[in-house]
């Protein structure tokens, strides 16, 4: 199986609601776990574009956001690809943490490595 490198890239769908207009970036809260997640759902550039993630959205106007693995990894969170049957690219971003310490710890820290790849439409 193919090793997440440094240069890789992990898009993360932003939801129109999670985009702060004022700072013109995604919000901390688009990088945070919901109730019984486990780890924060992205897609590996290895086996998706941004286009193809953007596609899979349920809201038409999301955007993407894209982490660097590298800077991830620098975190000190893991990186794990878990393919689901119509999405071979899915993967986690998860800690060895509590889901309210990645929240409040990792989900500022991920938003500020993030760079926006394909703008939210308001």
């Amino acid at each position: 199986m193919p090793e997440f490198l440094d240069e890789h890239g992990l898009y993360r769908r932003i939801h129109p609601i999670q985009w702060n207009d004022k700072k013109n970036r995604p919000s901390s809260a688009a990088f945070k776990l919901s109730s019984g997640e486990n780890g924060l759902s992205v897609d590996w550039s290895l086996y998706s574009t941004p286009q193809e993630s953007q596609e899979r959205a349920k809201n038409p106007n999301s955007g993407i956001a894209e982490l660097n693995v590298g800077k991830v990894l620098f975190m000190n969170l893991i990186i794990d690809h878990k393919p689901e049957k119509c999405n071979y690219s899915h993967t986690l971003i998860r800690s060895e943490t509590s889901r309210s310490q990645f929240n409040n710890k990792s989900s500022g820290k991920l938003r500020d490595i993030a760079e926006t790849v394909i703008p939210v439409r308001i």
